[in-house]
């Protein structure tokens, strides 16, 4: 059986054209949805039985959603942070998943993709804007890595330049919060040994750090 129920309700059927290209047809939720579903899903075995060919329509390809959501049980998977995969299945569930499946992922262009992050990211740093994109130039990828589509239209995309961060914290800054803490009676003299050992040992402030 390659048609199945997804987590929306919708059913949907799997399948390849004679060119092997992988494609997808969706139907509503319900019982009514699910005999569609059957129905296409024998119609398609049929034809390819008897060489036929089979039907041919912009809407049946696969949308990015359906990458999306298979890239994050992979990275699940994998042992992915939970926390990770949760932002940014909500950042693209809320922000993303309309505008981008208003058409196959195998049609979508670069400046669809650049267009939906700036309707919501204009005025994000550029290092935001190059995360998200990057992101979505990773789940494309995947589609190609499975078969599911021709090309990732983010191929030619280039990180726009990040601006250097500048902390605020000067020397003398540290320095002072680094002899408040180690006061005699001071509520976190943890706080001084961390500045310490952070400045003296080549280990990240947080778990490698307190792993010592």
């Amino acid at each position: 059986m390659s048609y199945h129920k997804r987590k929306d309700g919708r059913w949907q059927v799997n399948y390849r054209d004679e060119h092997g290209k992988y494609k997808t047809k969706y139907f509503p939720p319900g019982k009514a949805g699910k005999n569609k579903a059957r129905a296409f899903d024998d119609e398609i075995a049929y034809l390819k039985s008897n060489n036929k060919p089979l039907p041919r329509s912009a809407a049946d390809g696969i949308r990015i959603d359906t990458l999306a959501q298979e890239r994050l049980d992979m990275k699940k998977a994998q042992g992915r942070k939970k926390q990770w995969l949760s932002d940014w299945a909500h950042i693209f569930n809320e922000y993303l998943m309309e505008p981008l499946c208003a058409k196959p992922a195998e049609d979508l262009t670069q400046a669809d993709i650049l267009a939906a992050v700036a309707n919501h990211w204009e005025n994000a740093s550029q290092s935001t804007r190059n995360r998200y994109i990057g992101y979505l130039k990773a789940i494309l990828q995947y589609g190609v890595h499975q078969g599911y589509i021709l090309k990732n239209p983010l191929t030619q995309w280039v990180k726009g330049k990040e601006s250097s961060r500048r902390s605020r914290l000067t020397w003398d800054d540290l320095m002072k919060i680094k002899a408040y803490a180690g006061k005699k009676g001071s509520r976190c003299p943890h706080l001084n040994w961390a500045i310490t050992v952070a400045w003296r040992i080549p280990a990240r402030p947080g778990q490698d750090l307190y792993g010592l």
